[in-house]
């Protein structure tokens, strides 16, 4: 058995990748789980999937096009919606888009272009969300191993009497990862809106103008609720 398990502190470094972890012919016992008695080390295959639930992604367009010889038209709408499968993490947007562009006369014509996003994200994750001591890979991945029954640890984060967050500092980095997914309430709103009127001039086949004037907006609010102490 690589690694082993030291009952007087606060260390859980003993690796497992057996299904009943043996140190000399005698089975091992340990306890991770505050006021549970020993019990076998044993290997949890697929361990890390107790963080995980199934992601949603859905994404739809409409569009409206039309015109004549003369003018031109364009009008769409996007709706974006995702589930993430991190706990607590999704992303929904909207957007519009309109452009045209029609002909004044025989020596001016016109365009227009303009669109409009809004989105919403809830517990954005920065830099993908990669963390050496509190992101869901390097928690489930690295610094616990396979001996862990991370569904055990997830479903008794709270003390199920007293509603208290657990402060497990056998796995640290794990109760970070897991108090990041659990008690972060931040939402995130970024509205953007972009327009661009143009004009041309066709005064010969070899000579033209033009000129624009465009127009940029964009608003982000993040709104935080931490849980009291």
């Amino acid at each position: 058995l690589p690694g082993t398990y030291n009952p007087t502190n606060n260390s859980y470094t003993n690796a497992s990748f057996g299904k009943l972890p043996m140190n000399q012919g005698h089975e091992i016992q340990a306890s991770y789980k505050p006021g549970q008695p020993l019990e076998p080390l044993v290997s949890y295959d697929d361990n890390w999937k107790a963080f995980y639930s199934a992601g949603r992604y859905d994404n739809v367009t409409v569009a409206l096009t039309g015109g004549s010889d003369q003018a031109t038209f364009r009008l769409s709408y996007g709706y974006m919606d995702s589930k993430s499968p991190l706990p607590n993490n999704k992303f929904a947007r909207h957007s519009i888009n309109f452009s045209t562009n029609g002909k004044i006369n025989d020596v001016f014509s016109v365009d227009f272009n303009f669109q409009y996003t809004n989105s919403k994200a809830k517990n954005p994750l920065q830099g993908n969300g990669w963390n050496n001591t509190s992101s869901m890979g390097m928690a489930t991945a690295y610094y616990i191993n396979r001996s862990t029954d991370l569904k055990y640890v997830w479903d008794n984060y709270f003390d199920p009497e007293t509603y208290e967050r657990r402060d497990w500092l056998l796995y640290s980095n794990t109760y970070d990862a897991i108090n990041g997914f659990v008690d972060n309430n931040e939402e995130r709103q970024e509205q953007t809106i972009i327009a661009k009127l143009g004009l041309t001039a066709q005064f010969t086949d070899w000579l033209d103008a033009n000129v624009s004037v465009s127009f940029n907006d964009f608003k982000q609010q993040t709104v935080r609720k931490n849980w009291g102490s």
